[in-house]
């Protein structure tokens, strides 16, 4: 069976723990169809280390500068990776 690339969009979170209580470190999404990606460290928030980097990899130089995401940064999302127009059949920026 055929995947059709332009269906989805993987998206992929790192985690600080597998709890509502842990940080998310990093978002990551990739559109297959034309390989958009969006790759973005976060800062430590609820922890003080990283206890996670034998899983993920993620260090503390790699959140060196790590800003918080914004509401831009989503809006940028949606509109980069054309979003809206996969849930509700047609773009319209205007909802956001």
């Amino acid at each position: 069976m055929a995947v059709d690339k332009s269906k989805y969009i993987v998206l992929d979170l790192e985690t600080n723990g597998l709890t509502v209580d842990d940080d998310i470190l990093s978002i990551s999404l990739y559109k297959p169809d034309d390989e958009i990606m969006y790759n973005k460290f976060l800062p430590l928030e609820r922890a003080k280390l990283i206890k996670t980097t034998r899983i993920n990899g993620i260090t503390v130089t790699d959140l060196k500068g790590a800003r918080e995401l914004t509401q831009q940064d989503v809006y940028e999302i949606i509109k980069r990776f054309v979003i809206a127009k996969a849930k509700t059949g047609s773009w319209n920026s205007a909802w956001i």
